[in-house]
């Protein structure tokens, strides 16, 4: 079974920078791994590298999607290093400030004329708060959608989830349904209208990650993988949150259908990216 961890930083350069969210600072980890029921991995605590793929190995996890986070200091040219040093383990999601032209430039240098795959926005945790549907975003939503790029919002989860910001994905789905959105963090604990969404929507993927694992919640989202979306919901540990191999062994330990399995491991993501097996 081909396996793709859709949301995944691993302990390299700047994805372990200082900041708002320090994701490998042990006292969030020890939080995190409470909180989803997971336990912390070894290569978090260590900020090891060669851990890490030892690890990813024990989950069985083919790929990893890395999306940057520019506003607790992540750096797309990291990212680029990342991918470009590990062949075929990563695919990159490069982010950089809404409403500038450093967000344009960047899907050109790391997407069209790189190796990078997607765009990553995160309303809740930039320096402001904006709605996805700003009309200021339609330029680069025109943009991704004519050349394939999925865009992916981070709303929800440990950040809350503002409710304005479902009806502003529903609006961005309508304007631009050519556009492939990907729900990362499953809009939790928004997770009924999520599924909706998702189903109401053929341009609109959920990416449950760790809130399938154990959260209030979490069975409609295996309801839905299970009946109703099965080719929508998408696999992804949010390491290092949760361990790779915990997050794996979740999805896999009978909650969901042997019949659908299979797509959300990985083929549900290869899918929203557009990329071929």
């Amino acid at each position: 079974m081909f396996c793709v961890d859709f949301r995944n930083r691993p302990p390299f350069k700047s994805f372990m920078a200082q900041g708002t969210w320090n994701l490998f600072d042990a006292g969030l980890l020890t939080k995190t791994a409470k909180f989803f029921s997971s336990q912390i991995a070894p290569s978090a605590l260590e900020k090891s590298m060669d851990l890490y793929f030892q690890e990813m190995a024990a989950a069985g996890i083919d790929k990893a999607v890395v999306p940057v986070r520019c506003s607790a200091g992540g750096k797309n040219e990291d990212l680029l290093e990342l991918i470009q040093k590990y062949e075929n383990k990563f695919i990159g999601i490069i982010s950089a400030e809404p409403f500038s032209p450093a967000l344009s430039e960047a899907i050109d240098r790391y997407i069209v004329n790189g190796p990078c795959t997607g765009i990553t926005l995160e309303p809740s945790l930039d320096s402001f708060f904006w709605r996805v549907d700003d009309s200021r975003m339609n330029t680069v939503y025109e943009k991704c959608a004519d050349k394939g790029i999925p865009v992916l919002y981070t709303i929800g989860g440990l950040d809350g989830v503002a409710p304005e910001q479902i009806s502003a994905a529903e609006k961005v789905a309508q304007n631009f349904p050519e556009l492939k959105i990907i729900l990362c963090h499953g809009f939790w604990p928004e997770t009924i209208k999520a599924c909706q969404l998702a189903a109401f929507y053929e341009n609109i993927y959920l990416c449950t990650d760790v809130y399938l694992m154990q959260v209030p919640g979490f069975e409609h989202y295996a309801a839905a993988a299970n009946f109703m979306i099965p080719d929508k919901i998408i696999f992804g540990s949010a390491y290092p949150l949760a361990s790779m191999e915990s997050a794996a062994a979740f999805y896999r330990n009978g909650i969901l259908k042997n019949e659908v399995l299979e797509r959300v491991m990985g083929e549900n993501a290869l899918k929203a990216l557009g990329i071929d097996k």
